[in-house]
């Protein structure tokens, strides 16, 4: 029940990071093309286009109809849900305009959120500071998600009189809303910086004689496995939120941290000695996470 629970915790904590990405490329103009949960799998992966054309009712507490696929299927929902949907495909119809296509593949190792062609160059051609913003949102989403589960874990934690629960976990509501309100300046010199601290200390970690303690997808459901609680869970998926939000502050291409890093060197050097050190980043990468894989 507990490996279950934390599967679908460990989905949250990707989804919550992708849906970061999205919302800054809504943000600044970038056309979304697809979002998927998993690597896709050739005739193994879930495919399919939504547009949603919602229709509200006026009158109070009646049923609206709503309509997707071209009119092709219609659904009747309660006035709220519909105006939740109705929000939903106005999102969609504006920053979609081909459709949303939307995967889901059995190998659920990460997910992500790709630009249609026009978005993509379009946000090469977005100065530093919004596309800094793009690559690194999911970052600070994380780490928000881990600040909202913290303070709540804290609060109903045993052995804290309601005085200090309450203190705890205000203060980090607190750290939450100054993280959401400053987050242009955490993703323009915060992600960069802390990455390259982040590099170092992953490096020390890695190539540590003693047990580094880093654990990447196969360890985390041993630690779901032996959860006793929900509260266990819980507590393991705040981390693993964190941690997930300072990985992909790395330098190296293709988590968030590397692309941050390459629109630096971009604005720097030759666009030729740019592309070599993305290649170099990008093989660093690969080579990080398939060793993570089996951690």
């Amino acid at each position: 029940m507990y490996l279950a629970l934390g599967v679908i915790t460990l989905l949250v904590v990707v989804i919550i990071h992708e849906l970061g990405h999205a919302y800054a490329m809504a943000r600044h103009g970038v056309a979304i093309k697809a979002m998927g949960i998993g690597i896709p799998i050739p005739g193994m992966t879930w495919r399919r286009v939504v547009k949603v054309n919602a229709k509200i009712g006026t009158a109070k507490n009646v049923p609206s109809r709503l309509t997707y696929d071209g009119g092709k299927h219609e659904l009747h929902l309660p006035r709220p849900l519909a105006r939740i949907v109705e929000a939903l495909g106005l999102w969609i119809s504006t920053n979609c305009p081909d459709g949303l296509e939307i995967t889901l593949s059995p190998l659920l190792i990460g997910a992500y959120v790709k630009p249609s062609e026009e978005g993509a160059r379009a946000c090469e051609e977005l100065p530093y500071e919004a596309q800094a913003e793009i690559y690194g949102s999911g970052v600070w989403t994380n780490i928000l998600l881990f600040l909202v589960m913290a303070a709540g874990l804290i609060f109903f934690k045993s052995g804290l009189t309601l005085e200090d629960g309450m203190i705890r976990s205000v203060a980090c509501i607190g750290l939450a809303v100054l993280l959401y309100r400053w987050k242009g300046l955490f993703c323009n010199y915060g992600v960069p910086a802390i990455g390259v601290w982040v590099a170092w200390s992953v490096g020390s970690l890695l190539f540590s004689p003693a047990d580094s303690g880093v654990m990447g997808p196969v360890g985390i459901m041993k630690t779901f496995a032996q959860a006793t609680s929900v509260l266990d869970v819980l507590r393991l998926g705040a981390s693993i939120s964190l941690g997930v939000g300072i990985l992909n502050m790395l330098p190296l291409m293709p988590l968030d941290g590397g692309r941050t890093m390459h629109a630096i060197l971009r604005g720097v050097l030759p666009e030729k000695t740019a592309n070599a050190c993305e290649i170099v980043s990008s093989c660093a990468g690969v080579a990080l996470i398939l060793f993570l894989l089996f951690m």
